[in-house]
């Protein structure tokens, strides 16, 4: 059973991408055919933040680094919103300044 990632994220600065996966076709005279890859050709990912309290910040490391970027977990990217089956491919963390520090993640979408 997937994990859920509990931690609500920063809302300024999360954005998300959207990439299609589509084969395409050029001919000579310009014209072009496109047509997609499989069943779901877009893929999403997810550039997220959270700026808290160091011991905070090192409990979602932990977690991030528990699913060795293999290990797919539950994420919410806003509470009005569906929650989406996601993996960790890389993160990091940087001091703000006296205890408060910021993590920042790339969630990619997995499609179970």
């Amino acid at each position: 059973m997937a994990k859920t990632f509990l931690w609500p994220v920063d809302v300024a600065g999360t954005s998300v991408k959207t990439v299609f996966d589509v084969r395409t076709v050029r001919f000579g005279d310009g014209y072009e055919q496109r047509q997609p890859k499989s069943l779901q050709p877009s893929r999403r990912s997810w550039e997220v933040a959270k700026t808290d309290m160091k011991p905070v910040v090192d409990e979602i490391a932990a977690f991030f680094d528990g699913t060795r970027g293999v290990e797919a977990f539950w994420f919410r990217p806003l509470p009005s919103e569906a929650r989406l089956l996601v993996k960790v491919s890389e993160y990091r963390r940087e001091p703000l300044g006296g205890s408060v520090w910021k993590i920042s993640a790339t969630f990619e979408e997995v499609l179970s």
